[in-house]
């Protein structure tokens, strides 16, 4: 049941300035949040979306966004009146700007729950206010649509729908001045690489190229390579660079070394970094056991 409000005056501005659109947002794991402080510089966001230790946050450029929240019910009673007495949580889909391959891989971030923030094209921070001076993105589950890409609608080729979970952090909404523009947060975001195996995992190890995404451009230099997942109790990865972006992975199940066996898998990722910030990064690759 809806709680009854009160109405209170509160004055009218005297500067009629609206919301722009939406031109990026910023997606993060549950739990993410800034203080006043924090927002007032790029040193958080920065550590967030690029931090060597553990990204958790990703920023992703617009092309539109377009509400999808569905109509207030409105509910008539025998005796002829009308009333609203449920809010209706809010939804959405923004078009991403980029790549299809950058949309592939938020594939495997779908049905996944996390905390949405927009940047709107005169520079706020739209958020939610978690308590007195912390603030967060608004609770949403995520889904990029798997298939071909809609060439036909360029602009919206690449939706993200977006499912928030609870209509009271919109009441708490507000719209922070960024003191950096959004270029700054794309700018220290990491470049993405697309890894692929070019041979077949033999003998402990597996012939890779990574290549700047949506180029056939190798990278060199990646220098450290983190595991994402496993089957395996104690998988170790070290790469060998061959120059123009090929890398042999000697991929194992153990330090012994143990090479992996039929069923085995172990998903690594390639990190390019400089001081404790990635400046390049690998989508993540799948490694089978023979």
């Amino acid at each position: 049941m809806k709680v009854c409000g009160t109405l209170t005056p509160a004055g009218l501005s005297d500067c009629n300035a609206r919301l722009k659109a939406a031109i990026a947002m910023i997606i993060s794991v549950k739990g993410t949040s800034y203080t006043e402080a924090e927002l007032a510089t790029l040193t958080k966001t920065k550590s967030n979306v690029s931090l060597a230790a553990g990204i958790v946050s990703v920023y992703l450029p617009l092309s539109g966004f377009t509400l999808t929240t569905d109509a207030p019910e409105i509910v008539k009673s025998p005796a002829g009146t009308k009333g609203v007495y449920d809010d209706q949580i809010p939804s959405g889909t923004a078009f991403l700007d980029r790549s299809f391959e950058d949309y592939q891989t938020l594939w495997n971030a779908n049905n996944s729950v996390v905390e949405v923030e927009f940047i709107t094209k005169d520079g706020k921070r739209v958020m939610t206010e978690v308590g007195n001076g912390t603030f967060k993105g608004f609770r949403a589950e995520i889904y990029a649509e798997v298939g071909i890409p809609k060439a036909d609608v360029p602009l919206e080729a690449h939706p993200i729908h977006i499912f928030f979970k609870d209509v009271n952090e919109f009441l708490n909404m507000t719209a922070k001045p960024m003191a950096f523009s959004h270029t700054a947060i794309e700018d220290v975001m990491p470049i993405g690489l697309s890894l692929s195996a070019t041979g077949a995992y033999t003998g402990g190890s597996i012939a890779t190229k990574a290549t700047k995404r949506g180029t056939n451009v190798g990278k060199a230099g990646l220098m450290t390579w983190v595991i994402l997942d496993s089957n395996v109790s104690t998988p170790a990865v070290t790469a060998t660079d061959s120059g123009f972006g090929v890398y042999s992975l000697a991929v194992t199940k153990s330090t012994v070394p143990e090479a992996l066996v039929a069923g085995d898998y172990v998903t690594v990722q390639g990190h390019l970094l400089a001081s404790t910030f990635a400046t390049y990064i690998t989508e993540p690759l799948t490694i089978w056991g023979a």
